[in-house]
């Protein structure tokens, strides 16, 4: 969102509880086209006002800013990954891209 070329000040990040079995969302990394990555933990996404508990039907979204100082998020091959934990304790990485990017 906001671009420039291929540099995006704001990241909009969705994903969905369309599984049965609640989860939670534990953390989320953000690998730029430029090489760099940002990491957000599960207290900083929920200090950012995200919902990180999920369940069928609802979801995780919003938007994630440029880090200060920067140009903006560097869209070219840009990677986001979710890390999630089932109720049961199991951990899994889901990675995508879903949009129009430049």
């Amino acid at each position: 969102m906001d671009t420039v070329g291929k540099y995006a000040k704001r990241l909009y990040v969705a994903l969905s509880g369309v599984d049965g079995r609640p989860m939670t969302v534990t953390g989320i990394k953000v690998s730029e086209g430029n090489g760099l990555t940002t990491s957000y933990t599960e207290e900083q996404l929920q200090g950012m006002g995200f919902n990180v508990n999920l369940t069928a039907g609802n979801g995780l979204s919003g938007d994630l800013p440029s880090q200060v100082g920067t140009q903006g998020w560097d869209t070219s091959n840009l990677t986001v990954n979710a890390d999630v934990k089932l109720e049961n304790g199991q951990t899994t990485t889901g990675n995508g891209l879903s949009g129009d990017l430049p």
